[in-house]
C-alpha cells in the first residue's frame, strides 16, 4: 500500500527539510520505493536530494512539481537520485510554480489527480509543503493521506498549529475524509531549557496522542548531514551516532503512525 505523507508547517525554520531528507534516506535503506515531491518554489530540498547542477540543467523531459498542476498532464518522468530516491523537483526559485499561488483555488486538486495512479509505483511518497497557507501548501496537503508537522519550541506560535488544524478540518468536510495529522514532532529541542520542557508538557496535555513520543534534540550533526546531503549514519562521530539513533527512532514512530511498512517484502 502506498502512503502519501506531507511534511507541513505554515511557519518556516522548523527543520522540515532535514527531517524529509533523513526520512527518505532511511526508507530507501529499508528497500522501500521512495518518491519525494518538492512543492516549495525555492527548490532547496531538490538541490539536496539531487545536486544544484542537476536541477539547474534539468532537461524539459523531466516532470517538475509545477507540471503536476497541468490538468492534461500525460506522463510523469522522475529524476533518479542518489541513495535510491526518486524526485519530482522544484526548479530553483521557480517563478512558474510561484504563479500557482494566484491560480484559481480549484487547481489545487490537479497534483492529487495526476499522482493518483503514478504514486502506486511507490511504497512512500513524501511531499514537502512550503511554509505558507497558499495554493502550493494546500495542493501538497490535498495530495497526501497523512501529515507530519515538525515544530520547534523556540518558534512556537499557536497560530501555526490552529491554522493547520483548520485547513485539515475544511478539507475533510469537502471530501478528504481520510486526511489526518498523524503526528506533531518536536525538533531542535534544547534539553537544558526549562521553558521548553514546560512547553512540551503543556502541548502534551492539550494535544494528547497527536504529540509524538520521540523528541529530536538540537544537534549540529543534523545540520552537517543536511549540508552534505547524506544520511546522518554515514557521518562517523560519536555525536552523529547519537543523532542517528534519535532520528531513526523518530522515523520509526512516523512509519508506525502513518502505516508505512518498515521493510519491503
Amino acid at each position: 500500500m502506498t502512503i502519501k505523507l506531507a511534511f507541513a508547517n505554515q511557519k518556516g525554520g522548523v527543520g522540515k527539510s532535514a527531517l524529509i531528507l533523513q526520512t527518505a534516506y532511511y526508507a530507501a535503506q529499508k528497500k522501500l520505493k521512495v518518491l519525494v515531491i518538492d512543492m516549495d518554489g525555492k527548490g532547496n530540498l531538490s538541490t539536496k536530494i539531487a545536486t544544484r547542477q542537476q536541477i539547474e540543467q534539468l532537461p524539459k523531459r523531466f516532470t517538475c512539481s509545477v507540471n503536476l498542476f497541468d490538468p492534461n498532464l500525460e506522463k510523469i518522468t522522475v529524476l533518479n537520485c542518489k541513495y535510491g530516491i526518486d524526485l519530482i523537483p522544484s526548479r530553483i526559485n521557480d517563478q512558474q510554480l510561484y504563479t500557482q499561488e494566484k491560480a484559481p483555488l480549484n487547481t489545487i486538486i490537479n497534483p492529487h489527480n495526476n499522482l493518483a495512479i503514478f504514486a502506486q509505483n511507490y511504497d512512500l511518497v513524501i511531499i514537502d509543503c512550503p511554509s505558507s497557507l497558499g495554493n502550493l501548501f494546500l495542493a501538497g496537503i490535498v495530495a497526501a493521506d497523512k501529515i507530519i508537522m515538525p515544530l520547534q519550541i523556540s518558534s512556537f506560535v499557536v497560530d501555526s498549529l490552529s491554522g493547520l488544524f483548520e485547513v485539515v478540518e475544511k478539507l475533510q468536510k469537502i471530501g478528504k475524509k481520510d486526511l489526518e495529522i498523524a503526528g506533531i514532532l518536536i525538533n531542535s529541542f534544547n534539553a537544558r531549557n526549562k521553558q521548553q520542557h514546560q512547553a512540551i508538557k503543556k502541548l502534551r496535555e492539550k494535544l494528547g496522542n497527536l504529540m509524538m513520543e520521540t523528541v529530536i534534540a538540537n544537534r549540529s550533526t543534523i545540520d552537517k548531514a543536511t549540508n552534505q546531503a547524506k544520511p546522518i549514519w554515514k557521518i562517523r562521530s560519536g555525536a552523529a551516532r547519537l543523532a542517528s539513533l534519535e532520528l531513526t527512532e523518530a522515523i520509526e514512530e512516523i512509519f508506525e503512525r502513518t502505516g508505512v511498512n518498515n521493510e519491503r517484502n
